[in-house]
């Protein structure tokens, strides 16, 4: 699926004739099976966005759903594509798979 071109600065990403404006401002954005996927600063919690037609289509599924409820993961800080895979990771070294059409989280694994 070819992406629409977008650009971002700061805190605003514009894609698709449209300007989105986030609560911190956007680390990486990469474009993935016609996603884009938007990875902010880690100041806020669950900062991973997908993005679709100029609308935020998913925020990242809470940690705290996928494992135990004393997981700590605030934010995270990685982001990285793989064979059209999101892989995202956590100052602690919990890693997971973004699913990129819905923003569910498959845990990975667990690197210190």
């Amino acid at each position: 699926m070819v992406m629409s071109e977008y650009s971002y600065k700061k805190n605003e990403l514009v894609t698709g004739g449209q300007v989105l404006c986030f609560d911190s401002e956007i680390r990486m954005v990469s474009a993935v099976r016609g996603t884009l996927v938007v990875l902010l600063e880690d100041t806020i919690r669950n900062n991973v966005y997908g993005v679709k037609n100029g609308s935020v289509i998913w925020q990242v599924q809470d940690v705290r759903e996928v494992l135990p409820s004393n997981s700590v993961t605030l934010s995270y800080s990685f982001m990285k594509v793989e064979n059209d895979n999101v892989i995202i990771a956590d100052d602690m070294g919990l890693y997971f798979q973004v699913d990129v059409m819905t923003g569910d989280l498959t845990f990975i694994d667990w690197k210190r």
